[in-house]
């Protein structure tokens, strides 16, 4: 990391948070690692509007209380095992009660760049991210 281009230039803090990442990226489980890189690469696809809408997402949900982040987070990693074109009906049908229109578009706005690691969905077989189909 050190060697890359504009490294040295970046604050001394900033560049040990980078290296602090990068050494706890290389602590987690290979399956993880595959799951962050596929977040990134799904996120740097997106349009400048959808990665406001999403770092908008990540953001009103670190402000819900911690009693509501726990439980959309729990929804979270339950509909992040399914695949894409059903997390939307899922959403709507099994969540759509317990949650209000907003905390569903934080999750849908999460969920779309949220690589499905279902059975024979490759890395690279991933689709492209598509806007949060409840916007409100």
């Amino acid at each position: 990391m050190r060697r890359q281009p504009g490294f040295r230039n970046l604050p001394q803090r900033q560049q040990q948070r980078l290296i602090n990442r990068l050494h706890e990226f290389d602590q987690r489980p290979p399956r993880e690692q595959q799951r962050t890189l596929g977040r990134v690469e799904m996120f740097q696809r997106l349009s400048p509007e959808r990665k406001q809408e999403v770092r908008g997402a990540s953001q009103a949900l670190s402000r819900m209380s911690p009693q509501r982040q726990q439980e959309v987070r729990q929804a979270f990693r339950e509909l992040r095992q399914e695949p894409p074109q059903e997390r939307q009906q899922m959403l709507h049908s099994q969540f759509g009660a317990r949650f209000t229109p907003q905390e569903r578009t934080v999750l849908g706005n999460l969920l779309s760049i949220e690589p499905y690691q279902g059975q024979g969905q490759g890395r690279n077989q991933q689709p492209v991210p598509q806007p949060y189909f409840g916007r409100h």
